[in-house]
């Protein structure tokens, strides 16, 4: 029986993916949207824009710390290690993966521990 529990559930990793990626779409058309929309643009009299543009900073400050918010979002037992893992080491890639796989490990704070 443990070793169902220990393998990843591939259906959960495919969703988390599809959901990823769903959001990395929405702010980059957000972040298109933005400098599309007159409504949406400050009015700088001809001058250019005096305000930097923080849509492609913001889409990859977001896909940068999308471990950190699975683990929120799942209430992973270790968000915090999650979150330091991401911020300090995700920038190596490997260390990105690996804050991402360790999120979507089922290991939930409202679970009982220590039952068979």
């Amino acid at each position: 029986m443990k070793e169902v529990e220990n393998r990843v559930r591939w259906d959960r990793v495919i969703k988390a993916a599809v959901v990823v990626a769903a959001v990395i779409a929405l702010a980059v058309i957000v972040s298109w949207l933005a400098g599309r929309i007159p409504a949406w643009q400050v009015p700088t009299g001809g001058r250019g824009s005096d305000l930097p543009d923080f849509g492609p900073l913001l889409t990859v400050l977001g896909f940068y710390f999308i471990p950190t918010i699975v683990a929120l979002a799942r209430r992973h037992i270790n968000t915090v290690a999650i979150g330091a893992l991401n911020l300090l080491l995700g920038w190596t890639i490997l260390g990105w993966i690996g804050a991402l796989i360790w999120a979507l490990l089922n290991q939930r704070r409202d679970a009982p521990v220590g039952r068979p």
